[in-house]
C-alpha cells in the first residue's frame, strides 16, 4: 500500500501514463525519466518518444517522437518532431523548434532573437504552431504587462485568510461545538491530545498499520470494493484534517486571547482571529511547514480526544428509590 508521503509521486507517474497512452503509438518503445531536476542536453537526439515526470524539466536536446512532461517547470529550449504535451505550474518555450504544443499551466513563449512575432504570441511558421490564446487563457500577452509573483502571492496568501476566517465565523454561528469540543480537550490536555495525534499519524498514514488491518477486517466481512472505500476515506479524512487543522489550533489559540484580554473563553472574534494568526504563521516560507505539521497533529489529537468523549458520554449513576411512607393510621404490629 502506497503511504501518504508517496501520494505526489503516485498520482504524477498516473497522469504521465495516462498521458502516454494518450499521445504515444508505441509507448513500449518510448523512453521515460523521472527525477528532481531532469536535463535533457543539447548534444542528445532521442529518435523516439519522451515521457518526463520531474520538479524541474529542461528540454535543450532533440526528441524526433512525442514529448510529454509533468512537472512544476518545464524550459523547452530543443527541437520536438512530434506533439508536444506539457502540464506544469510555469512553462517556458525558449526558440523550441515544435510541432503541435498543448499545456496545461502558466505557458511564457519566446520566440527566437530578430523574430518578427511579439512575446507571448505565436512561434515564426518555420517552427510550428501552438495553442491558440483561448485554450491558454494564462499564456502572457503583448498589451498587458505581467504582474508581478509577489503581488500573485499576495494576493492568494490574503484570499486563503479570508477563506479561513469566513469558514471558522460560520462554524463557529452554525455548529460552535464542532470547533469548541477539539479546542477544550487540547486546553484542558495538550499533552495526551499531542500523544493522541502523534499515534493516529503513525498508524494511519506514515505505517498504515491500523488503516490495513481496518480495511482487511472489512474485506473479510463484506468485501473489497468497501474496503477500498474505507481506505479512501481514512486518506481523504487526513487530508481534509491536514488543510483544514488551522480552524482547531486556531479557535485553541483564540481561547488563550480570551484569556489575555480577559474576556469570555468563547469569544467569537478572538476565536476567528486565532484561526487567522494560525493560518497566517503557516505561511511563512521558512517556518510555515513546521507549523502546518504540528497544527495537523494536534488537530488529528484533539478531533480523537473529542469524539471519544462524545462517545462516552455521562456516566450513569445509580440512584435508589426512597421507600414509600406508611399509610396513615397504620401502625406495626408489637
Amino acid at each position: 500500500m502506497l503511504t501518504f508521503l508517496a501520494t505526489r509521486w503516485s498520482l504524477a507517474a498516473t497522469l504521465a501514463l495516462l498521458l502516454a497512452a494518450l499521445v504515444a503509438q508505441d509507448p513500449l518503445g518510448a523512453a521515460f525519466g523521472a527525477a528532481d531536476v531532469y536535463e535533457l542536453p543539447a548534444s542528445a537526439v532521442l529518435p523516439k518518444d519522451l515521457f518526463v515526470v520531474a520538479n524541474t524539466a529542461v528540454i535543450d536536446g532533440e526528441v524526433r517522437g512525442n514529448l510529454a512532461v509533468i512537472a512544476r517547470r518545464v524550459v523547452v529550449r530543443g527541437a520536438v518532431g512530434g506533439t508536444t504535451n506539457l502540464l506544469a505550474a510555469r512553462i517556458e518555450l525558449q526558440g523550441a523548434r515544435v510541432g503541435v504544443v498543448r499545456t496545461i499551466g502558466a505557458a511564457q513563449i519566446e520566440p527566437l532573437a530578430g523574430s518578427a512575432a511579439g512575446p507571448g504570441r505565436v512561434l515564426p511558421a518555420s517552427l510550428g504552431r501552438v495553442l491558440p490564446a483561448s485554450l491558454a487563457p494564462q499564456a502572457a500577452r503583448q498589451d498587458e504587462p505581467a504582474q508581478p509573483e509577489a503581488q500573485t502571492g499576495l494576493g492568494s496568501a490574503l484570499l486563503t485568510l479570508a477563506g479561513f476566517a469566513a469558514l471558522a465565523a460560520i462554524l463557529l454561528a452554525l455548529t460552535p461545538r464542532s470547533l469548541i469540543s477539539p479546542a477544550e480537550a487540547l486546553h484542558e490536555r495538550p499533552w495526551r491530545t499531542l500523544l493522541v495525534g502523534l499515534l493516529s499519524v503513525l498508524h494511519f498514514m506514515l505505517l498504515p498499520l491500523a488503516t490495513i488491518l481496518l480495511a482487511l477486517l472489512v474485506a473479510y466481512f463484506w468485501s473489497w470494493f468497501p474496503a477500498t472505500l474505507l481506505v479512501v476515506f481514512v486518506l481523504a479524512g487526513f487530508g481534509l484534517l491536514w488543510f483544514l487543522s488551522p480552524l482547531v489550533t486556531g479557535v485553541w489559540a483564540g481561547r488563550w486571547l480570551n484569556r489575555a484580554f480577559g474576556r469570555a473563553p468563547h469569544d467569537r472574534l478572538a476565536l476567528v482571529l486565532g484561526v487567522v494568526l494560525v493560518a497566517m504563521v503557516a505561511q511563512l516560507p521558512a517556518l510555515g511547514w513546521v507549523v502546518s505539521l504540528a497544527s495537523f497533529v494536534l488537530a488529528v489529537g484533539a478531533v480523537a480526544v473529542a469524539g471519544a468523549r462524545a462517545g462516552a458520554g455521562p456516566v450513569p449513576q445509580l440512584v435508589v428509590a426512597p421507600e414509600p411512607p406508611h399509610p396513615a393510621g397504620e401502625g406495626v404490629e408489637g
